[in-house]
């Protein structure tokens, strides 16, 4: 019983002692961060250590670490001392080495006595959080100290350029996106684009996101979601396009040409838009009867500086009108196309064939119509002016018709004991045969009864007088 019972008691000094050991590995086996004097204060590393007692008597140990990706940077370094009775044997192999899979992370180890120094020389902001261990080899016995390691997945940056949709030259300052894990969803980062339209985001780990506009620049609209996938130690470009604010600058015409009657109108007008205090075109449209003669222009409503961009309509010349212009941007422009049709006097002259109107046949006045294109348009009575001509004028009557040239002609009122011949606008009237002929009987008669009347009052004159007085009665 003795003997079982001192055996039991050995067991239990070796545990007591063995929790004593662990214990006092915790308690002096401290690390911290720490920085560099214009970083951030010291911050404690997540760490566990592990007491492995040997047969012997000796007893190993690990200590193993995790450094967040925020909490330090390359230079930055923790310390490791090592409690009472143990040491650390062949001290000057000790050595960190980065993993196979990741070269941008390493750091050196430097012993002094009791205190093990971990320098981060190459350690990267943009890598996942940083795991390492140490293995120590008590100095009473055992193999060497084995190396340390080191490892991490570097982290993947993603490289942002918003670019306007119109002007791939010109970025898009200000607009707010956020970068979302393609499969739950959840937010990865959220970044705002500079003054060049670039963003950048560079703590992502290796896998498929999408980027959505939270926020629109100011004079932009959001751009469409776009994918992206991330790989490990790698930056990703994603060029997006926001299309900018667009504002609807409506175009309409008025001819006032009586409906194209001359036939002078154009087939299409050039319309040039500017912006106001600028003699660069933004945009041009050709119109036609097609679009109803109207068109509108969708350009960007903000300028660079965000500031209204205000626009003027200015047009190509059109020959034979005169342009004015209505309107606003707001409402629209209206221009107005004026032409006045082309008109022409026709002049009317009337002669006469009828001996100076010695028969007095000739009537104190005419009618006269003017045809256009054989149907009548106007008519005018025609008298004899002071000078004995009988002209007229139809002054102003239109030239063209549908764009064709108007053919004019006149014609006259019937008149009695004349025959009339019309050469486009000029009149002949001629008094007929057989009417000159009675007319120049009648006048023979009476000549000849004037003959013999002075020849009677010559033989006989007192008979001749009674017989024409008793004809008067």
């Amino acid at each position: 019983m003795k003997t079982k019972r001192s055996i039991q008691t050995k067991w239990l000094i070796t545990i007591v002692i063995a929790l004593m050991t662990v214990m006092l590995v915790s308690l002096f086996c401290l690390m911290r961060v720490h920085a560099e004097p214009d970083s951030q204060s010291s911050q404690d590393l997540t760490q566990s250590v592990t007491v492995e007692q040997k047969k012997d008597g000796d007893s190993d140990y690990k200590v193993t670490f995790k450094i967040n990706s925020d909490a330090a940077k390359a230079g930055d370094y923790f310390t490791v001392t090592l409690p009472d009775g143990l040491t650390i044997k062949n001290q000057d192999n000790l050595s960190l080495t980065p993993s196979a899979d990741d070269k941008t992370q390493s750091a050196s180890v430097k012993v002094q006595g009791k205190t093990v120094t971990v320098t981060l020389t190459d350690y990267a902001a943009s890598h996942y959080d940083l795991s390492g261990s140490l293995t120590f080899k008590n100095a009473q016995g055992g193999a060497p100290s084995t190396e340390g390691t080191l490892s991490g997945t570097a982290y993947g940056t993603l490289s942002i350029q918003d670019t306007a949709s119109d002007d791939d030259s010109l970025g898009v300052s200000g607009a707010q996106l956020v970068i979302k894990n393609k499969s739950d969803g959840s937010v990865a980062a959220t970044v705002k684009t500079d003054g060049s339209g670039k963003a950048e985001a560079n703590q992502l780990k290796a896998g498929d996101y999408t980027v959505e506009t939270q926020t629109a620049a100011a004079g932009y609209e959001k751009s469409e979601t776009a994918d992206v996938t991330i790989k490990s130690g790698e930056t990703q470009t994603l060029v997006i396009a926001s299309d900018p604010e667009k504002v609807d600058i409506k175009v309409n015409r008025i001819w006032d040409d009586s409906d194209d009657q001359d036939g002078v109108r154009p087939k299409t007008i050039k319309l040039t838009l500017y912006a106001e205090g600028s003699s660069d075109p933004v945009d041009e449209a050709s119109i036609s009867a097609g679009e109803g003669w109207t068109t509108a222009f969708s350009v960007r409503k903000y300028g660079a500086d965000g500031k209204a961009i205000r626009y003027t309509v200015k047009e190509a010349s059109v020959t034979d009108y005169d342009l004015s212009q209505m309107g606003s941007m707001e409402g629209g422009f209206l221009l107005i196309h004026k032409h006045t049709p082309d008109t022409i006097d026709i002049p009317v002259r009337i002669t006469w064939t009828d001996h100076k109107n010695r028969y007095d046949d000739r009537p104190s006045a005419v009618v006269v119509t003017l045809l256009k294109n054989g149907e009548p348009a106007d008519s005018q009575i025609v008298i004899a002016n002071s000078s004995g001509q009988w002209k007229t004028m139809f002054e102003a009557v239109d030239e063209y018709e549908k764009g064709e040239k108007i053919q004019y002609t006149v014609t006259e009122n019937k008149l009695t004991g004349y025959s009339t011949k019309i050469d486009g606008t000029k009149i002949s009237n001629c008094l007929k045969t057989e009417a000159q002929d009675q007319q120049m009987a009648d006048e023979a008669k009476r000549q000849q009864q004037s003959i013999t009347f002075l020849k009677a009052m010559v033989r006989h004159p007192l008979q001749t007088l009674w017989s024409w007085l008793k004809s008067l009665f």
